[in-house]
């Protein structure tokens, strides 16, 4: 079973200048290192609560086929399931 993300999220939670506000910041100078910062905290918490907080695309790959009549997804919640591949790797 792997998990992999193929479309990193377009966005972030929050914008570079509501953080700056917050965190008052008048200068552009650490604008990267904030912008990281908010990557992070977003990964984190994602993490954290075993949840995608942005839209993202993600491939997950089974080995077989569940014993169960219904396939558990990660990362909820779904907005949608694109496709569904059945192929056996010998």
């Amino acid at each position: 079973m792997a998990l992999m993300i193929s479309i990193h999220p377009t966005e972030e939670p929050i914008e570079l200048s509501e953080a700056k506000t917050h965190l008052r910041v008048e200068i552009d100078d650490d604008d990267g290192l904030i912008q990281g910062m908010i990557k992070a905290a977003r990964e984190n918490c994602e993490a954290v609560t075993h949840r995608a907080l942005i839209t993202q695309t993600w491939k997950y790959y089974l080995d077989k086929w569940p014993d169960k009549d219904y396939i558990e997804l990660p990362l909820p919640p779904l907005q949608s399931v694109s496709s569904l591949n059945t192929r056996i790797l010998r």
